[in-house]
């Protein structure tokens, strides 16, 4: 049984969803809601914008100082509207 949590940004590498694999050969950003035992359940930042994806615990972590910084730097658009930047502080799960 999955349980809402506050949505935080993690890096993963090993995901499903709907029973396919969506996983990345290097860890990537991903956003996550909720969690079972096993598994983080969200979205990859970037990519098709499947939801409900599963990420597996065990692959799935805290940004680095590094990653922060880098993310942090970048500009984010949806179907080519501008959304802004991501903050340090988001990206650290702080707000």
């Amino acid at each position: 049984m999955r349980k809402k949590i506050k949505s935080k940004y993690m890096m993963a590498t090993k995901a499903k969803h709907n029973k396919k694999d969506f996983s990345s050969s290097v860890p990537d950003l991903c956003v996550v809601h909720y969690e079972t035992p096993k598994n983080y359940i969200g979205s990859w930042f970037t990519g098709i914008g499947a939801f409900d994806v599963f990420f597996l615990k065990e692959t799935t972590r805290e940004l680095t100082e590094k990653e922060i910084k880098y993310y942090s730097k970048r500009h984010v658009m949806l179907n080519s509207n501008y959304l802004g930047k991501l903050k340090e502080k988001e990206l650290r799960n702080e707000s």
